[in-house]
């Protein structure tokens, strides 16, 4: 086979698993898409171009999956081009290393043994890429099952990286098979043995959540703003569009809390100089005694002597320095508190640069046409607390990305949140595979935690998702509506909320060591 031929396999592979990742309904591919990628390692692939053909399979697989990040609408940012294309070129590295080492063990060791690391390096790597402020967790292959509710209750008990384990699990066990070509029965029995596990465990869990009765009734309002203009608008229009959608629903059912999307009023509206914007939100809430959960900017101002140092000069008052955050709150009726949530996983590059919390002066080095670029990291998951008809409503704010981080979102839950919120401002890439990928993302959320999740978007997706990943009502996107749920809150304590990511850290060490036996042997043969 020549070379071209080998990279023509590895692109067409790469594309198959890329395109496995919704919407594209055909999750089941991810079972097959890295067997062709190991054969071409095992059969054709010469040592020293190893690299070359993983860089192309992995860009391939980056490229048929998230090509919709570079935005490609005409008033798109020429900014966000850029980050989008820069992350297509750059994102293979951090895909490729568990090949990389699998190559690395298949040298020393049997094809069996490699075959056998495998799903434990590419779940270690997974759950490496998701660590830092460079981490970028949004294609674990786990999400190419959440259309199969059935496959992914799992996540309750090991998060999306077990669901990805056992993706990367099949894929090995065919590619024995197709290496060594034994008894074909013997690994046809292994993997039914294994789906019929996971379908009994899926099916249990679904006879025990997602039948629990709604409590508290949410609206959710998706005002469907031009992102671009929305930042140039004026905010007592954006504000009276939310509040006309949100009476409309009213006069259908009362809603106990209103969602509304991320930066649905993109402004600070806890400055003294937004007061009027404040008190006109506030007032509204009061008379129809519905609460507005919205998000919105926040500032914190500093004495410039007692400053943290990635506070910045304030440049409207002398002495001052002072924060900026994506943040969430809750407007309650015929109360002044304002519990509030400031984001804490930014966007790298997108909402600031990555380290600059410790390297100030990295704060300005990207600046883009829209919305605010420099966001400063939050404090965690805290959940937002609000009494409705006597019941405490916690609810876990979960601003964006912030959504792609399984055991961050967890901590919402760990902390009292027994109802998730996720809100967005996906518009940037309407008409996209963007939106509905990050909507199946949140369906891997709710099962980890065993939450129900309220989610509002711009401009979608928008819906309700229940304890078990399943999409309860999703909201026709690109359209202005408002539609109501109501929502049990749940206090389940998950295995997964309890352990955490053990089974990647649990990988990452067994690799570790694996590696270094494998390593310590060679050696210790060479030297015989």
């Amino acid at each position: 086979m020549n070379t071209r031929t080998i990279y023509l396999i590895a692109a067409v592979a790469g594309m198959l698993g890329g395109f496995s990742f919704p919407p594209v309904p055909i999750g089941v591919l991810a079972f097959i898409v890295f067997v062709p990628l190991l054969v071409l390692m095992e059969q054709h692939a010469v040592e020293k171009k190893t690299v070359r053909l993983l860089y192309v399979f992995f860009f391939c697989f980056h490229g048929a999956a998230n090509w919709w990040v570079m935005s490609w609408q005409k008033e798109t940012d020429p900014f966000l081009m850029i980050a989008g294309a820069a992350l297509w070129l750059g994102h293979a590295y951090f895909l490729m290393p568990a090949f990389l080492l699998y190559k690395y063990i298949r040298k020393r060791t049997s094809l069996t043994i490699a075959l056998a690391a495998l799903p434990f390096l590419w779940t270690s790597v997974e759950w490496l890429h998701s660590l830092g402020d460079l981490s970028y967790p949004w294609l674990a292959v786990g999400y190419t099952q959440t259309y199969s509710t059935n496959l992914i209750q799992i996540a309750d008990v090991t998060g999306v990286w077990g669901v990805s384990f056992v993706v990367v699990v099949v894929n090995c066990i065919l590619a024995h098979w197709w290496l060594t070509r034994k008894r074909v029965t013997e690994y046809v029995a292994a993997i039914a043995g294994l789906f019929v596990c996971l379908i009994g465990y899926g099916e249990y869990s679904k006879s025990v959540y997602g039948k629990e009765k709604g409590s508290v009734t949410f609206g959710v309002v998706q005002p469907n703003i031009d992102p671009w203009k929305k930042w140039k608008g004026e905010s007592y229009e954006m504000m009276d569009k939310h509040l006309r959608l949100q009476d409309s629903l009213n006069k259908q059912r009362h809603c106990d809390i209103s969602v509304w999307s991320e930066t649905a009023i993109p402004i600070g509206i806890l400055l003294p100089q937004n007061e009027d914007v404040h008190t006109y939100m506030q007032r509204w809430a009061d008379t129809s005694h519905t609460a507005i959960f919205t998000g919105f900017a926040d500032w914190k101002f500093y004495p410039e002597a007692t400053a943290p140092v990635n506070a910045r000069p304030y440049p409207l008052r002398d002495n001052t320095k002072y924060k900026v955050f994506n943040s969430a709150g809750i407007l309650i009726p015929n109360s002044t508190n304002v519990p509030i949530h400031h984001k804490s996983k930014l966007t790298p590059f997108g909402e600031g640069f990555p380290f600059s919390d410790d390297i100030t002066f990295l704060q300005n080095v990207l600046q883009w046409g829209v919305g605010i670029s420099g966001w400063n990291k939050g404090e965690g998951a805290n959940a937002l607390p609000i009494v409705v008809r006597g019941d405490t409503v916690k609810v876990g704010p979960v601003i964006c990305i912030e959504s792609i981080y399984p055991n961050y979102v967890a901590d919402y839950a760990r902390n009292g949140a027994n109802v998730l919120a996720v809100i967005t401002n996906d518009a940037w890439y309407d008409g996209t595979f963007g939106p509905e990928q990050h909507y199946c993302i949140a369906r891997m959320r709710a099962v980890e935690s065993r939450r129900y999740i309220v989610r509002c978007g711009n401009s979608g997706v928008s819906g309700f998702i229940s304890a078990t990943g399943e999409s309860v009502e999703q909201a026709q996107t690109r359209t202005a509506l408002a539609l109501h749920g109501t929502v049990p809150l749940l206090t389940t304590q998950t295995l997964y909320m309890k352990f955490g990511d053990w089974l990647p850290i649990g990988s990452t060490l067994l690799m570790l060591c694996c590696v270094l036996w494998v390593w310590w042997t060679h050696k210790k043969k060479r030297t015989v």
